[in-house]
């Protein structure tokens, strides 16, 4: 029995064991009410027309191959075949060799998309990949969802305080482009002087290499900024900007028409993410967790895209640049086939493994591609039933 002074009664009370135990079990039953709640937006980053650009053009199918090539290359390649905006964090190393075989013909469908081809790709250099409004970001695997969030939330503060000084929350981006060789406190001034705007920033002192992002919310733009220092920005009422240590937080509340969500498969999204939440309340669907599964849900109704038609009209296929075995190059085009290779004996072990260069710029069919093939290396391909016959 626990013994304790009430200083009300001016006396002692007695607290026996079985009374502390029920106490205790109360609190811990009501803790999770005082939990702080997930982060609610009024003004929605996804829902920027820009956004949802983006995210068709990433879940449009892709192509990508390299063998032992540094990350940053094939990145780059990626980027520039596929027209991806793209941010790379500083952290990530972008010198680390990676491969990756070309896609497969029993792959499912949303592993073939230029998204997930980045993803595959940044994986394999210990990094990952996610959508902050219309640009790739590509960073520390647990950082994605934290910098995705903290765009969000910069993006409803900067709406919240332009609806209350000018009574109008109208959505504004504008480009940004640096030179080679600029430090990031000369890019954040490059922003305060196209935007209008001083930020409370100092940040360290580092070297980054020429670039440029397509129009941009003010938003995506201090948020990637400063992601790679473990940073986000803040406006208060006032509209002032100031940098703070990034929140260590990816979940968040936002509403989005409940038509809009409306699927036989959103299920297997939620299955996806079983912490995360939908609510359908009054023709509008409050959907509460990751920026991952918010994008998850819109993509699912996204209209149907397929590879850039040929004249033929069979489907065709651009492809990045990348350098692998002659081997490999072709044997990656059978996959996607769900065929065989058979080479001719009379094709030396050297002509099979020897490196190539080889990309397709302009899209073409598989039998124009392995046509390409041959006619670059001295050979002649040919697709006979199951089977691709290579000879000299």
């Amino acid at each position: 029995m626990l013994r304790l002074f009430d200083y009300k009664n001016r006396g002692f009370c007695s607290w026996t064991p079985s009374f502390l135990l029920h106490f205790a079990l109360a609190i811990l039953t009501l803790r999770p009410a005082f939990a702080q709640q997930p982060l609610e937006v009024e003004f929605n980053l996804l829902n920027v027309p820009s956004c949802r650009q983006a995210l068709v053009a990433l879940n449009s199918p892709a192509f990508a191959s390299f063998e032992k090539r540094p990350l940053g290359e094939c990145l780059k390649n990626l980027a520039e075949a596929y027209r991806v905006p793209m941010w790379v964090d500083r952290r990530v190393d972008l010198s680390r060799l990676v491969s990756i075989l070309g896609n497969g013909a029993k792959d499912p469908p949303e592993s073939k998309t230029t998204l997930a081809r980045l993803a595959a790709v940044a994986k394999l250099g210990g990094a990952d990949v996610g959508l902050v409004e219309n640009v790739v970001y590509v960073g520390p695997a647990d950082q994605i969802g934290v910098v995705q969030r903290a765009a969000v939330r910069l993006h409803n503060e900067i709406m919240l305080h332009r609806k209350a000084a000018v009574k109008v929350a109208k959505v504004d981006s504008r480009t940004l482009s640096w030179e080679d060789i600029t430090t990031p406190m000369e890019l954040l001034e490059r922003i305060e002087q196209q935007w209008s705007i001083k930020v409370d920033s100092k940040l360290p002192h580092d070297l980054m290499h020429a670039g440029q992002l397509p129009s941009t919310t003010l938003a995506t733009q201090l948020t990637l900024l400063h992601a790679g220092f473990e940073l986000q920005v803040d406006c208060d009422t006032k509209g002032t900007f100031t940098a703070s240590p990034l929140i260590q937080e990816s979940v968040w509340k936002g509403g989005y028409p409940e038509k809009e969500l409306q699927s036989d498969r959103v299920p297997v999204a939620r299955k996806e993410f079983p912490t995360a939440s939908i609510q359908v309340k009054g023709g509008v669907s409050t959907v509460t967790g990751p920026t991952a599964f918010h994008l998850r849900l819109l993509a699912i109704r996204l209209p149907k895209t397929r590879p850039p038609s040929s004249r033929t009209g069979e489907d065709a296929f651009q492809i990045p640049e990348f350098r692998a075995p002659l081997e490999r190059v072709i044997g990656d085009f059978a996959k996607k086939l769900g065929m065989e290779v058979q080479w001719s004996k009379d094709i030396p072990e050297n002509k099979r493994k020897a490196v190539i260069t080889f990309g397709v710029p302009k899209a073409k069919t598989i039998d124009e591609i392995l046509k390409q093939i041959a006619d670059d290396n001295g050979l002649t391909i040919q697709r006979q039933g199951q089977m691709i016959e290579v000879s000299p």
